[in-house]
C-alpha cells in the first residue's frame, strides 16, 4: 500500500512539472522575453532556438508596437495646405492637431490625419535636441516620415513619434533622397542598409567608408558631420 501511495506521490510530481512547463511554453508564444522563455530555448535543439537576428526583428516588433500606442506633444507648428499653424502641437502615429495655437485669431483645433495630402509638414521643438521633423519625401506621397539628416543626401525614418538622437537612425525602413531620386532601404537587417546607405554616402560625398569595420553608431555619428 505504501508503495503504490509513493508511485501516486510521484506521478502527481511528474503532473505538476508539466502543467509548470506548458505555462512557460504559454509564456514564449508572447513578446515577453522573460526567464522562462530562455530556459525553455536553452532546452531546445539549436534549429528551434532564437537566432540573434530573429531577438533583433522581435526587439523592433517590441519597440515599434510601444511607440504605436505614444503620443509626442510640444511647441512647434504644422505647414496645412499654404497655413502655417504655430502652438502646442500633438502627434500621434496617425494625426496631428493644434490645441493651444499662437495666435488667438487661429481657432483651429481639428485633427488632421497623416495621409491628408494638405498636411505638409509637422515639426515639434526639443529643449535639448533637434527639433522632430515630419515630412514627406515626395508631394504624392500618403505617408510622413521623420527628417533625419538633411543636405546632400537627405536620409529619412519611420520613426515619426522619437524625438531626435544621432544613434537613432531606424535601420530597418531608411529612405534616401539626392537630387530628386529616391531610394528605401527596407530591410530586416541592419548589416544590409549599413552597407547600402554608406556606399551611398561614399559615391555623393567622396568618401571611401568601409561599412564592414564600422558600427552603426560609428556609421551615424559621421552623418551627423556631412553637409
Amino acid at each position: 500500500m505504501k508503495n503504490r501511495l509513493f508511485v501516486t506521490a510521484g506521478l502527481l510530481s511528474v503532473v505538476s512539472l508539466c502543467n509548470a512547463q506548458n505555462k512557460q511554453l504559454t509564456a514564449d508564444g508572447t513578446i515577453d522575453h522573460n526567464t522562462s522563455v530562455n530556459n525553455y530555448n536553452r532546452s531546445q535543439p539549436s534549429s528551434f532556438k532564437n537566432t540573434s537576428a530573429e531577438a533583433s526583428v522581435n526587439s523592433f516588433a517590441t519597440k515599434a508596437a510601444n511607440e504605436s500606442n505614444h503620443k509626442r506633444a510640444g511647441k512647434g507648428y504644422i505647414i496645412y495646405k499654404n497655413t502655417t499653424l504655430e502652438g502646442e502641437v500633438v502627434i500621434t502615429k496617425d494625426a496631428v492637431k493644434i490645441d493651444k495655437p499662437v495666435d488667438g485669431k487661429q481657432n483651429f483645433t481639428s485633427t488632421i490625419k497623416l495621409d491628408d495630402p494638405g498636411l505638409k509638414k509637422v515639426v515639434i521643438n526639443n529643449k535639448d535636441a533637434r527639433p522632430l521633423c515630419i515630412v514627406r519625401v515626395q508631394p504624392n506621397d500618403n505617408r510622413m516620415v521623420r527628417l533625419y539628416h538633411e543636405g546632400k543626401l537627405n536620409i529619412y525614418d519611420s520613426r515619426i513619434l522619437c524625438e531626435f538622437k544621432p544613434e537613432m537612425l531606424e535601420s530597418t525602413h531608411i529612405i534616401t533622397a539626392n537630387n530628386g531620386n529616391v531610394k528605401e532601404l527596407n530591410t530586416s537587417k541592419a548589416d544590409i542598409s549599413k552597407q547600402e546607405l554608406a556606399g551611398q554616402i561614399n559615391t555623393i560625398y567622396g568618401l571611401k567608408l568601409d561599412p564592414a569595420t564600422m558600427t552603426w553608431k560609428q556609421l551615424t555619428d559621421i552623418i551627423e558631420k556631412l553637409d
